[in-house]
């Protein structure tokens, strides 16, 4: 395949974490439960600039709310 045929898709699609890489403001994603198939869902919390002290207060309160992580489950030996 051509490179200059290939799409520009970084944009096409925006994740989660396009919004605050753009704007340059501090970010932290935080476990927010699980779907009904048991994959992980996460949350991103934002803040104002120079506020990462808040964030990572929130992101801890939340965090502690939720008690959503839990350890992924190992594979059985034997």
């Amino acid at each position: 395949m051509e490179l200059s045929r290939v799409p520009d898709q970084h944009l096409e699609f925006p994740t989660n974490t396009v919004i605050a890489s753009q704007l340059w403001t501090p970010s932290v994603s935080v476990p927010a439960g699980f779907t009904g198939e048991g994959l992980p869902v996460g949350l991103e919390l934002m803040a104002l600039p120079y506020h990462e002290a808040d964030l990572l207060s929130l992101a801890y309160g939340v965090e502690q709310a939720t008690r959503a992580r839990r350890a992924p489950g190992l594979p059985t030996v034997g």
